[in-house]
């Protein structure tokens, strides 16, 4: 199994999963996939818009219509009113975490307050509960990719993970109905770390299989037919 990581703001109760970021969850994978590393720096950037290509990247993004050509006076106007514009102030996510407490936080981790803030995002994540932590994974990449749309290897396909998740939730949700919590915590764990991550529906086909089957034994042991 491993130890599976997110990435958390502490200041500002909110995370980011990897399965949701269409990564895998290991520390290993965190630090070997190019587009983890972008989204981190796009969340910590912080500074004046400046450069040609970022400007040019955001005047579109707010008016995707618009010609883009120094030639139309209207495109000079929104690009000088980009410029000099805090990255925070310009987008919603871009240095949205500059300055804050953030740390790539392992579910081995007993230090007290990451500890415990994992566990906040990880129930946040996994029932939905309303308890303060909120998942930006979903709307940080969506806004990643229309912003730096230049860049190809930003390709997240976001429908795609959504209902990824989406149906894993489902499961999870019956399955945990089948038999107490604690006979499921691994393959939970298990079934949510290997969600889309390379041989995604081969993988999750074996661990639902898996799951399945201790559930029935539960439910022999228990009487059942």
């Amino acid at each position: 199994m491993g130890q599976y990581f997110y990435l958390l703001n502490i200041d500002r109760q909110e995370y980011v999963v990897p399965w949701d970021v269409d990564t895998g969850g290991k520390a290993w994978e965190w630090f070997a996939d190019p587009k983890v590393r972008v989204l981190l720096n796009y969340l910590m950037v912080s500074g004046p818009v400046d450069g040609s290509g970022m400007v040019t990247n955001l005047v579109k993004v707010k008016h995707p219509k618009m010609k883009q050509d120094y030639s139309n006076e209207a495109y000079r106007k929104a690009s000088s009113k980009v410029a000099g514009m805090p990255f925070s102030k310009a987008t919603k996510f871009a240095g949205r975490w500059a300055g804050d407490s953030v740390a790539l936080v392992g579910d081995y981790d007993e230090t007290p307050i990451f500890k415990t803030a994992y566990d906040m995002a990880r129930e946040n994540n996994q029932s939905g509960t309303n308890n303060g932590w909120t998942n930006i994974s979903f709307d940080l990449i969506e806004e990643v990719v229309k912003v730096l749309y230049d860049i190809d290897d930003l390709k997240w396909d976001v429908k795609e993970i959504k209902e990824r998740r989406a149906e894993s939730m489902r499961q999870l949700k019956k399955l945990t109905k089948a038999a107490p919590e604690e006979d499921f915590v691994e393959e939970i764990d298990m079934m949510e770390a290997e969600d889309g991550v390379g041989m995604g529906p081969v993988l999750v086909g074996l661990s639902m299989l898996a799951i399945g089957a201790l559930a029935l034994k539960y439910h022999q042991d228990k009487g059942g037919k």
